[in-house]
């Protein structure tokens, strides 16, 4: 026994809380057969029940720290349960869905047609129009000869004319409705008086 390094061993059994446990339970042992060899057996019998008792306790807990050594062990570290970093999420669809419209370049109208000039009637020879269009609007009057007839102003929208006339001979008014043609040459449409008549009408260059 004069081998053993008693301090050794009692520094590294106190390095945990079952160390120091066992250290107790040998102390106690130790003490408890130097008080009692020269007893009874019944009092012997009593210490070794008391010390048997001490030693099961000593493997459960033993045991139960083991087993949580090991539940500590299987746990993950707290990088490997650490969701990655998510990306930046884009807009919501219809926010998205806004400023993709309000990026597009809107469509500006179509410019009204030059359609300024002498014109002459596709029906009526010797009847003549001379056109003035200015800011969408357009004005005209109408000739036989050099004589005046009539006149009439309205709208121009792209291709699509929108005016009223008056003649001036009786007194006639009535709105038209006409279409330039995709070569610029020609205008033809509808006419309706005030009183429901309605012709047709077209103009040439």
């Amino acid at each position: 026994m004069n081998s053993v390094d008693f301090p050794g061993v009692i520094q590294a059994a106190a390095g945990s809380p079952l160390g120091v446990l066992s250290l107790i339970i040998l102390a106690v042992a130790l003490i408890a057969w130097a008080f009692f060899k020269g007893s009874d057996d019944r009092v012997k019998l009593g210490v070794f029940a008391a010390i048997l008792l001490a030693a099961i306790v000593f493997g459960f807990a033993t045991m139960r720290e083991g087993n949580s050594a090991e539940a500590d062990l299987a746990k993950p570290l707290p990088s490997e349960t650490a969701s990655p970093p998510q990306p930046a999420t884009e807009a919501p669809a219809p926010v998205a869905l806004a400023a993709a419209a309000s990026s597009k370049a809107v469509a500006p109208d179509p410019a009204p047609a030059d359609i300024s000039g002498a014109w002459r009637d596709g029906d009526e020879p010797g009847i003549t129009y001379r056109v003035t269009v200015a800011d969408g609007r357009l004005s005209y009057v109408q000739f036989l000869g050099s004589q005046p007839l009539g006149s009439g102003a309205g709208t121009i929208d792209g291709r699509q004319l929108d005016y009223g006339y008056v003649v001036y001979g009786n007194g006639d008014t009535g709105r038209c409705k006409s279409e330039l043609s995709p070569d610029g040459t020609t205008m033809a449409g509808i006419c309706t008086s005030i009183s429901g008549q309605s012709w047709r009408t077209r103009t040439i260059r």
